[in-house]
């Protein structure tokens, strides 16, 4: 379906650039930033399209709206990239412009709202992202009614703040109420509800159907963006964890490896996106006892998490298995460290691998 969009646009923007019309040119632009980078699953084409739309729109005399469109792309680019205190400002941006273009009371201004949210959530700001959340749900409900597709989305970002507080059954709630909601429009984002609704039921111990939600996203997300895309690869590492706490570590680390090879083909091997996988990975070798292996996925896996500015659950998950790492290799002074940081990274936050887990294992090596 997007490489039938595609056509049209580039005709678009041709006939805009043959007619000097850079109103239609910008507009046009901004699809193709957002169907580059995010759909396309490639955030850096689209951030390069971005830098394109904004000559179009200046020189139009610069739109309040379709300066308000593209900071909310680039916002959206920008977190998928690791890169939050960015996104965070370009969805500030947005909200100020939406709000001077349509007031506080418009469906466009819920979108940056949310976008804010899950800013805040990258950062580590669980109560302003819970109130930014909670915010944009309320205004889409007014606005559109409880079954549209954006209320599905306020729900499942809101979901997922929920359950970084420790709120499980309150975010598996929101989860699957976006996932009706997108279901009965058909929508592809309904794998996203099945994918979280996956994770969390892993939280839960329930792997058996946690294995099932992931491997029907992954299905979704394939038939409709194709194998080489993000989506289906983070559709396949939620299968890879689900197979590996049921002890089934060879199918895993074949979920794992596709979707290591998905992720580096279709977005690049410094993705923030493989750090999680080259966890999943590097956890199978430490099973096996395959120290030589562990070590440098895992330092891998470490490096890719510090490029992003915030604290996500992946570079404590990837710091940990790390220290256990180096502690089985008898370096107890870098697994210290390491484990220190993973801690730290966890403050205040109800996501795996969990802070009492990382605090046994530092007093075990005490």
């Amino acid at each position: 379906a997007y490489d039938d969009a595609e056509e049209p646009l580039r005709r678009a923007i041709a006939a805009a650039d043959a007619s000097r019309n850079d109103d239609v040119r910008g507009r046009a632009l901004l699809v193709q930033v957002w169907l580059a980078g995010e759909r396309r699953g490639r955030p850096r084409d689209g951030l390069a399209w971005a830098e394109i739309a904004e000559g179009a729109i200046e020189r139009q005399g610069g739109s309040d709206a379709l300066r308000a469109g593209l900071s909310r792309v680039r916002a959206v680019l920008h977190y998928r990239e690791g890169r939050y205190t960015e996104a965070l400002a370009e969805s500030e941006r947005c909200l100020a412009l939406r709000e001077r273009v349509f007031g506080p009371f418009h469906p466009d201004v819920g979108e940056c709202i949310s976008d804010l949210s899950i800013a805040h959530y990258f950062l580590g700001h669980l109560d302003e992202a819970a109130r930014l959340g909670e915010r944009a749900l309320a205004l889409w409900e007014h606005l559109l009614g409880p079954t549209h597709v954006d209320v599905a989305s306020a729900a499942n970002n809101l979901a997922e703040v929920y359950v970084a507080q420790g709120r499980l059954d309150d975010g598996l709630a929101l989860y699957e109420r976006a996932f009706a909601v997108w279901s009965a429009a058909g929508h592809v984002d309904r794998a996203e509800a099945l994918a979280n609704v996956g994770f969390l039921l892993q939280r839960k111990g329930r792997f058996a159907e946690a294995l099932a939600r992931h491997q029907e996203a992954t299905t979704i997300w394939e038939q409709a963006l194709g194998r080489v895309h993000r989506a289906t690869a983070w559709g396949l590492r939620g299968q890879g964890d689900a197979l590996r706490a049921l002890g089934r570590t060879e199918s895993a680390f074949e979920a794992y490896a596709e979707a290591k090879r998905i992720l580096e083909s279709a977005t690049g091997p410094d993705t923030l996106d493989l750090a999680p996988v080259l966890v999943g990975m590097g956890e199978v070798y430490l099973a096996r006892g395959d120290l030589a292996q562990a070590v440098p996925l895992l330092q891998r896996a470490v490096a890719l998490s510090e490029h992003a500015d915030g604290a996500p659950a992946e570079g404590a998950a990837a710091r940990f298995a790390l220290a256990r790492a180096l502690a089985a290799r008898g370096d107890v002074t870098g697994a210290r460290a390491l484990a220190e940081q993973a801690r730290d990274d966890l403050a205040g936050r109800s996501v795996p691998p969990g802070a009492p887990a990382v605090e046994a294992f530092l007093a075990a090596l005490r």
